[in-house]
């Protein structure tokens, strides 16, 4: 694995994990996944293509 392996992966399990708790429990974190999204985009961006 080379280090954007490792950091698209750690930023991914970030994102779902925000996600699912911003759903489930407290709505108030709401701008986290989508900092982390949008930080997922631009990794992805950068590192991919």
């Amino acid at each position: 694995m080379k280090y954007r392996d490792i950091i698209t992966l750690f930023i991914s399990v970030l994102f779902i994990l925000s996600l699912a708790y911003s759903i489930g429990v407290d709505n108030s974190v709401w701008y986290l996944p989508v900092v982390l999204f949008v930080t997922l985009i631009i990794v992805i961006y950068k590192l991919w293509l």
